[in-house]
């Protein structure tokens, strides 16, 4: 519990009673200013001499129950005679620079209630620095994503968003807030609990301000078009299906219950989302990705089409959709698909190997012959597609039998 590179640091009087942790603040106010080293001489009550201590629930000595009910971490001076308390203590600027240093490097290697005692310590030496709030903020965030991918008990949740509020909020009014990301903040969570007025109302009354700076409006309009079109839910939703959608030739873990409840609410906000912003195809590319790796091959086709339709130059999207097709033997359709993405795309030569392989399950062995081999000119190192040129050579010349399904032409 030592301040990164300092060889001393305030002895730790560990809290381990809750009647004891309710007469502590777990944030002091914002305009209480502590006293610094220079102006505590002596106990104010005894006269003796006083040391530096923190007082925490926190620590390896603390209670994990009782942390999480009050994460106190708050500096001081204690007299080493009476026992007298003062606090908090005005930690020196190398202090806090120390302290956010530690914090950020406990966050980052996932231990967030060392990062968290760090941080408070700050917020409670200096409750009206901003930064320090956002970091706490912030740390905030990442325990709100860990429960909702683990245990996700409504409770905690919302336990942690009224945490960040409160810091971000208070972040508002302290000194020299980097307003964008505040509000962006504020903004999302808000929009978490479906409180879109309120956050319009909220980028409003910011933009209004006087104080505002140039170089601030045009993030808060774009915060404002954020809310507009949910943003928020294609950022939520494509979060839960990374990594998790089928991609051709790489490798893929099918979900377990757990991970596939979370994929159907992943696929549920990118369709709110295009819902709110109808030219988003990229929000129904994941969609349709995401319901593709959840088994729901018809599903998957219609979000992919109706992707297709808003874009249909973009060769991953016809790539994909085509290849859904394939899959449910909608080889006609895979074909008409396969042409026009592949005419958007002419130098691609994956795309007209797509081709190839409709036309080959649409019984047009010739033309997919010709096709093919197109396909393999533009690139000789694509073993994938020279492959499928020999089985379309085998199928013409009867040494295989024409294929019915994709599934068919792999096992043969």
């Amino acid at each position: 519990m030592r301040l990164v590179g300092a060889k001393q640091g305030p002895r730790v009087i560990t809290i381990r009673d809750s009647a004891l942790a309710d007469r502590l603040p777990v944030q002091t106010p914002m305009n209480l200013t502590g006293m610094r080293r220079e102006q505590a001489t002596a106990c104010k009550r005894c006269g003796s001499a006083i040391e530096e201590v923190l007082f925490t629930t926190g620590g390896a000595d603390g209670s994990p129950a009782l942390w999480a009910e009050r994460p106190i971490a708050v500096d001081g001076f204690r007299c080493t005679k009476c026992g007298n308390a003062m606090l908090p203590r005005f930690l020196e600027p190398a202090e806090v620079t120390a302290l956010a240093n530690e914090g950020k490097q406990h966050a980052e290697a996932g231990r967030l209630d060392e990062a968290e005692l760090a941080f408070r310590r700050v917020c409670n030496s200096w409750p009206g620095f901003a930064p320090a709030r956002v970091n706490l903020a912030t740390l905030y965030g990442a325990r709100l994503e860990a429960e909702e991918n683990g245990e996700d008990r409504p409770a905690v949740i919302k336990r942690y968003l009224d945490t960040r509020a409160v810091h971000l909020k208070d972040a508002l009014r302290g000194d020299k807030p980097p307003l964008p990301l505040i509000a962006g903040m504020i903004i999302r969570d808000l929009l978490r609990s479906e409180a879109e007025r309120e956050a319009l109302e909220l980028v409003d009354e910011l933009s209004r301000s006087p104080e505002l700076s140039e170089p601030d409006r045009q993030p808060l309009a774009d915060l404002r078009r954020f809310i507009q079109f949910r943003f928020d839910l294609y950022e939520r939703g494509t979060k839960l299906l990374n990594r998790r959608i089928k991609i051709h030739g790489a490798p893929w873990t099918p979900p377990d219950d757990g991970v596939r409840r979370q994929m159907q609410q992943g696929v549920e906000f990118l369709l709110r989302h295009q819902r709110a912003n109808p030219s988003s195809w990229q929000a129904l590319w994941v969609a349709g990705k995401g319901l593709q790796a959840l088994g729901d091959e018809n599903r998957a086709a219609q979000e992919l089409g109706r992707a297709f339709a808003i874009a249909p130059t973009q060769p991953d999207v016809g790539r994909e959709y085509a290849l859904t097709l394939i899959s449910l033997q909608r080889f006609a359709e895979a074909e008409e698909i396969c042409r026009a993405a592949s005419a958007a795309a002419p130098n691609d030569g994956t795309l007209l190997a797509n081709l190839a392989l409709a036309l080959l399950l649409n019984k047009k062995v010739e033309e997919a012959e010709s096709t093919v081999q197109r396909a393999v000119s533009m690139d000789r190192s694509d073993t994938i597609t020279a492959a499928l040129a020999q089985r379309i050579v085998d199928v013409r010349q009867g040494r295989r039998p024409q294929p019915q399904t994709l599934d068919e032409l792999e096992r043969n």
